[in-house]
């Protein structure tokens, strides 16, 4: 399949990248026991944190769950189709966004601190805005966690 979706492409990167991050890349229902290694994990987050955002304000927030007793927790609210593979994958991640992200406008905009209170006014654009960001941030981590093995 990846030779004929990529064959015409022009690309600025190795196609045999373009393919892992992109052509062969598909959701994982079976896992090695390799684990994942706190380098691989700050890998996924320092590429996931570079991605671009409206005012770079980087909503997603990401917990690791590692431990069997963490990881069977959080097993019981899944769907039943999802349950087994999480079980047996050596890291899960739940990605989820900061409802109160506009606070760390100083943080992320030094130069323009003042934009949080935009956000302040207006629950709904904050909620939106947050929310959307954070979708973005999904796709930068799929792809980081596709980078980094």
């Amino acid at each position: 399949m990846t030779e004929t979706a990529t064959a015409d492409l022009t690309v600025a990167i190795d196609r045999d990248a373009v393919d892992r991050l992109f052509c062969d890349a598909r959701t994982a229902s079976h896992f090695t026991d390799a684990p994942v290694t706190d380098e691989q994990k700050r890998t996924i987050y320092e590429l996931t944190k570079m991605g671009p955002t409206a005012f770079n304000s980087q909503p997603l927030r990401i917990t690791w769950v590692e431990s069997p007793e963490a990881r069977e927790r959080l097993v019981q609210h899944m769907s039943r189709g999802n349950q087994e593979k999480t079980r047996n994958a050596p890291l899960t991640a739940i990605l989820s966004y900061d409802e109160n992200w506009h606070e760390h406008f100083p943080e992320f905009l030094p130069a323009a601190p003042h934009m949080k209170g935009m956000y302040d006014e207006n629950d709904d654009m904050r909620i939106t805005s947050g929310k959307a960001n954070s979708h973005i941030q999904v796709g930068y981590f799929i792809i980081a966690a596709r980078t980094a093995g």
